[in-house]
């Protein structure tokens, strides 16, 4: 028995052996490294003429992979070529965008000034308005005769329209009444503009 199980043993490896050289030769012959595939072609007797389409496959894949690559790179080369379009349109926009945040500043630079001005212009207005009341409180605690000669001597009737305007109804009757009649005339046809 034990005879037995050695010739069976023998034999799996005999079997395992011719297995791997069929299997090596056909890995030679399909890589065909040296020519090896002509030799044996040459060997059996087969023109060159009627090789295997082995060849052919491995050319037409290498043309397929070939053609495969060339559509890569030109879908490189356009999608390349798009960056670069929204590359320079970015920084087109970015220059414009700079641009108007400078036009922005001006502008609110501007508007500060502007507002400084009013500030001022608003300051300076209180200031006057503060000054006519005062000046019509002393009108009207005048006598109209008195108030009336005053403000006949004053040169800018612009001015004396603003008293007049703004003092009470009767004391400011009263002055006008006092007044040269002409004058009166004048300052109350201005009130009327």
């Amino acid at each position: 028995m034990v005879k037995k199980n050695r010739s069976r043993t023998g034999l799996y490896i005999g079997i395992i052996l011719i297995l791997i050289l069929v299997i090596g030769a056909a890995i030679l012959i399909a890589l065909n490294p040296g020519g090896i595939q002509d030799i044996l072609l040459g060997l059996l007797g087969t023109n060159a003429s009627e090789e295997t389409s082995l060849p052919d496959s491995t050319e037409s894949q290498e043309a397929s992979e070939e053609a495969a690559l060339e559509q890569q790179r030109e879908a490189i080369k356009k999608e390349k070529a798009e960056l670069e379009a929204v590359k320079i349109s970015l920084e087109n926009y970015r220059q414009e965008l700079e641009q108007r945040e400078d036009e922005l500043n001006e502008k609110e630079q501007l508007l500060l000034e502007q507002q400084q001005m009013l500030d001022e212009l608003e300051r300076d207005l209180t200031q006057q308005y503060k000054d006519l009341k005062e000046l019509i409180k002393i009108y009207e605690k005048m006598d109209s005769e008195q108030a009336a000669a005053i403000l006949s001597q004053i040169e800018d009737q612009d001015q004396v329209v603003q008293i007049v305007k703004n003092m009470k109804a009767e004391n400011a009757a009263e002055i006008l009444g006092a007044m040269n009649p002409k004058i009166a005339a004048e300052i109350l046809s201005k009130m009327q503009e």
